[in-house]
C-alpha cells in the first residue's frame, strides 16, 4: 500500500507492506511477521525522488480479522498521526 502525507515542506511518502494471514498460518509464518515488523526501524529506502520528498517503508503486523484487528488497528493509528 502507498500513502502520501502533507507536511510543512511538501509530501512524506510511505509504503506499506501488509500481508493477510490465516489463523492456521499465524504460528507457522512468525519469521514472516519478525521481518514486517524490522522494516520501519531497519528499511532503507534507496531512491531519491525528484521532488525530494521523504519516503519511508513500514511493516505492519499480520491482518486477521478472528484475530489481529487490535493491532492493525493500532499500526494504522501509529502510521497516520
Amino acid at each position: 500500500m502507498f500513502l502520501q502525507k502533507k507536511n510543512a515542506t511538501g509530501y512524506e511518502q510511505i509504503q506499506v507492506f501488509v500481508e493477510s494471514k490465516g489463523n492456521h498460518l499465524i504460528a507457522q509464518d512468525q519469521w514472516k511477521e519478525d521481518f514486517l515488523l524490522q522494516i520501519k526501524e531497519r528499511g532503507i529506502p534507496q531512491k531519491t525522488f525528484a521532488d525530494d520528498t521523504e519516503y519511508h517503508v513500514w511493516g505492519f503486523p499480520f491482518f486477521n480479522q478472528q484475530n489481529r484487528v487490535k493491532e492493525m488497528s493500532e499500526a494504522f493509528a501509529e502510521l497516520t498521526e
